[in-house]
């Protein structure tokens, strides 16, 4: 193969590797489990109808799932654990990361009585692994 079209396709196959300006500049939303059991992620709409956006999401124990984020209005997050039944899920409004990437992560605290754990989700500014 001349040396030139060899020049050509390592030029090519590195244009590929490299994310576009558009995928540079997109923002994440990241979520993570730190509980021990798998946990059921559901997004509605935020209007109070309870309308669901989307199928419900499972997330396995240490397992961190990202999502791109382009214009998407607010949306009502609630988290449960699976196969609990009766519990009240832990809620969240998601909102679209200004400036930088926001990772949600899901873990257990001592609730008020000091006996049953319950589900608590906190924000992190962060930066999406690879980019």
């Amino acid at each position: 193969m001349p040396r030139g079209w060899l020049n050509l396709c390592l030029l090519m196959a590195l244009g590929l590797a490299l994310p576009s300006r558009a995928e540079a500049q997109t923002l994440w939303n990241g979520y993570r489990n730190e509980t021990r059991t798998p946990i059921i992620l559901q997004f509605l709409k935020p209007e109070g109808q309870g309308v669901p956006i989307g199928p419900p999401v499972i997330l396995y124990p240490n397992e961190v799932r990202w999502e791109a984020v382009g214009d998407a209005s607010p949306r009502m997050m609630l988290v449960r654990q699976q196969g609990a039944v009766g519990q009240l899920p832990a809620r969240i409004v998601v909102n679209r990361p200004v400036g930088t990437d926001m990772l949600y992560v899901v873990r257990h605290v001592a609730a008020p009585d000091g006996r049953t754990p319950v589900l608590q989700v906190t924000r992190q500014p962060t930066q999406k692994p690879g980019r």
